[in-house]
């Protein structure tokens, strides 16, 4: 007997006295299967549903027609609930890879039972969005790829990728703590007894099985440390941030193979062309072959107003000198000879020495926009300067040796120093410092 024959078929037409006897059968049949669906339906449904039934309801499927009606839900409330789960949807790292893609593809054929069509690539890259860290350097190869995958290309990419960064993990005496404590329970029973000894033991081998499923890192249960998601992503911007990375080289292909290179493997941004080097500040025109080298940000930096100048009395004498060396040896090479004379005087300070420091730095701040400047020149030749005064220092007697190279228009090297010897007269402090220049000369 076809149980479910009511709810397939239609009501059969009333027998008449001319119906056959297999019109008989049939009608028989189907009235005993419509009885035994109403008495099974009615059985199933609350008694509240039952009572607001039409009393002209009288085979099954218009039963189930009714019930069906009170459960109408509204689609836009559905579907407004379906997306938002699909794109609040995160991969923890917890499940399988394989089951969590396959979750949200079954939510996207939810939506589009509901007319709301969600293309196949749409999918893949709300599932690349969704995953963790760790899986950047997955993402960035994808990026870098001109084809698209499909949902079966991306399963099985996805769980290649986790199957190599689960072999990748290394234990590390950090990750998880199992230690026993033999050392303190040594120490123990020698300060308590054999009998604290043993109760320590046991209460902290208990504690170590009662943390051995839980996180010491984000604090959640099911998991251990080394196999945390959000530890690995934290232990991965600590090791591999840097501030910043300066290329230079004259080949132009090799350096855009170096940045595809770094920016393939790592989440990088491409800063152009360097204006700021160790505190000095770049000016380049290509157009004329000009570069320009200016330390105007650092010389900022330096006394104003009488209030900085007195507040400026709490810094040491060398610190304010170290400070003026590290602009002479940059750019300003103008103040390298009384940068010099104050830096003889740092253990011997007097009130004319922090005179002469504060009138420096107000020197440059009245000429901070002075900077070193290149220009394109086909003939690179560089040109030396020299020059001494003969016994400049009056306490030791010794002669100051100054001499500045030039290449291309501007400074590339300077000095101004006190000479090693005693010149006993002015041609032989002269014949020092050309040696000394004709060096630095070689070198260059």
């Amino acid at each position: 007997m076809d149980l479910d024959l009511a709810l397939r078929d239609d009501s059969p037409p009333p027998l008449t006295d001319q119906s056959t006897s297999d019109e008989k059968r049939n009608n028989e049949r189907w009235k005993r299967s419509n009885r035994l669906c109403l008495i099974i339906i009615k059985k199933a449904v609350p008694e509240a549903f039952r009572g607001t039934m039409s009393e002209t309801t009288v085979t099954a499927k218009e039963f189930l027609q009714d019930i069906e009606k009170r459960f109408v839900n509204n689609e836009k409330a559905e579907v407004s609930m379906l997306l938002t789960r699909l794109i609040s949807m995160k991969y923890s790292g917890k499940d399988n890879i394989r089951e969590y893609i396959m979750e949200m593809s079954h939510l996207v054929s939810k939506l589009n039972a509901l007319k709301l069509k969600l293309s196949e690539e749409l999918l893949v890259h709300l599932i690349l969005i969704s995953l963790p860290t760790q899986f950047s350097q997955f993402k960035v190869s994808y990026n870098c790829q001109k084809e698209t995958w499909s949902l079966n290309e991306l399963i099985s990419h996805c769980v290649e990728e986790e199957e190599r960064l689960k072999q990748e993990q290394t234990e590390s005496a950090h990750l998880v703590s199992t230690t026993n404590n033999k050392s303190k329970g040594l120490k123990r029973k020698k300060e308590k007894g054999a009998a604290d000894t043993v109760s320590e033991k046991k209460q902290q081998k208990k504690s170590n099985d009662q943390g051995k499923n839980s996180c010491f890192f984000c604090g959640a249960e099911g998991h251990q440390k080394k196999h945390c998601t959000n530890y690995h992503a934290w232990r991965a911007k600590k090791l591999l941030y840097v501030d910043d990375i300066l290329l230079a080289s004259n080949d132009i292909d090799l350096l855009h193979e170096i940045k595809k290179f770094l920016t393939k493997n790592f989440e990088m941004k491409d800063l152009g062309d360097a204006s700021f080097v160790l505190g000095i500040q770049t000016h380049r025109d290509r157009s004329r072959g000009i570069l320009e080298l200016s330390q105007n940000g650092y010389i900022e930096k330096c006394p104003k107003n009488a209030f900085e100048k007195k507040e400026m009395q709490k810094i040491p004498y060398a610190s304010a000198v170290e400070s003026l060396m590290y602009a002479q040896v940059c750019t300003r090479s103008d103040i390298a000879y009384i940068t010099g004379m104050l830096g003889r005087y740092l253990s011997n300070l007097r009130l004319d020495h922090w005179k002469a420091t504060k009138r420096v730095l107000r020197y440059l701040q009245k000429t901070k926009d002075y900077m070193l400047t290149y220009r394109n020149s086909d003939e690179l030749e560089i040109i030396g300067y020299t020059d001494s005064d003969y016994t400049g220092c009056q306490d030791t007697m010794k002669s100051t040796s100054d001499y500045v190279y030039l290449l291309a228009g501007g400074a590339i090297s300077w000095k101004s120093a006190k000479q090693s010897l005693i010149a006993s007269s002015t041609m032989a402090a002269e014949f020092i410092i050309c040696y000394e220049a004709s060096n630095q000369g070689i070198l260059l």
